[in-house]
């Protein structure tokens, strides 16, 4: 009989539970893995705004250098590049190297977005860049093409017009498509360098011709254009300086056609 209990009763030990069964395991695992599908998107989504802002801070941080570009130097634009001929050969500074000494940081040229780390390609170092400038009036001075540099004035409309954006070569096949469905052609990522865009000027048909743009011999079948890198968007700095994110679709040639006020990479004065 045991001591203290009425009626000599023995004492009766609760067992502890043991673990979770089988059952409740599974039930934890899926409800974790059902928050991780709501959940992962929203933070791929988040993550990729926060790019967006960045490459947008970037634009605007580019609009600034080419404004103090433009008053050091008696309102010229900026090139895309300026050739200068040497006892070596024809030596090019792209825009990146024009705007160095006013933006003092070579990150600012590339977009959070890319898929590559550029500086480790060494065909595109020291000045690597995923954005191009707008070679309707941007386009190479100097020795090369033995023309002087461009006017601010040649720009009907600088708070409307585009100087630089999001640029890519993209695929052929993609090239046909609507402008937010085009896809960058990897192969020429990592071997050119990209400095400047260009659009079709058939608006029917997006077929290329020599009027309104220049393809350099090495880059036949090449397509460089604006590019959408985020979520269909892509981010542009205009001649004013300022930045903005731009959809895909204004770039399409059968949207926004040539030479009418919506072409907004296009409507220069008859300055030089």
């Amino acid at each position: 009989m045991c001591p203290g209990l009425p009626g000599g009763g023995k004492m009766k030990v609760k067992k502890g539970r043991g673990g979770f069964t089988l059952i409740e395991l599974l039930v934890v695992i899926a409800i974790i893995a059902i928050l991780a599908a709501i959940l992962f998107p929203v933070f791929a989504r988040a993550r990729e705004r926060a790019k967006a802002s960045a490459c947008l801070s970037n634009m605007k941080q580019l609009g600034t250098a080419a404004r103090l570009y433009v008053d050091d130097y008696d309102g010229m634009l900026v090139p895309y590049s300026i050739a200068i001929r040497t006892p070596a050969g024809t030596v090019s500074s792209r825009f990146t190297k024009l705007l160095e000494p006013y933006t003092k940081n070579l990150e600012i040229f590339t977009c959070p977005s890319d898929h590559l780390d550029r500086t480790q390609l060494t065909k595109l170092a020291p000045y690597p860049t995923t954005y191009g400038v707008n070679w309707y009036i941007c386009r190479e001075t100097g020795d090369y093409w033995g023309t002087p540099g461009r006017s601010e004035k040649r720009v009907k409309e600088p708070s409307a017009t585009i100087w630089a954006a999001d640029t890519a070569a993209i695929t052929t096949p993609s090239a046909g498509l609507a402008a937010e469905l085009w896809k960058e052609d990897m192969r020429y990522a990592r071997t050119l360098d990209i400095y400047y865009f260009y659009l079709p000027n058939n608006a029917e048909t997006g077929a290329q011709t020599t009027e309104g743009f220049f393809i350099p011999a090495s880059w036949s079948g090449l397509i460089v254009r604006p590019f959408p890198r985020h979520n269909g968007r892509t981010n542009c700095m205009f001649f004013d300086g300022h930045a903005a994110s731009v959809p895909a679709s204004q770039f399409d040639p059968k949207v926004t056609k040539w030479n009418t006020p919506e072409c907004f990479w296009d409507n220069p004065t008859k300055a030089p």
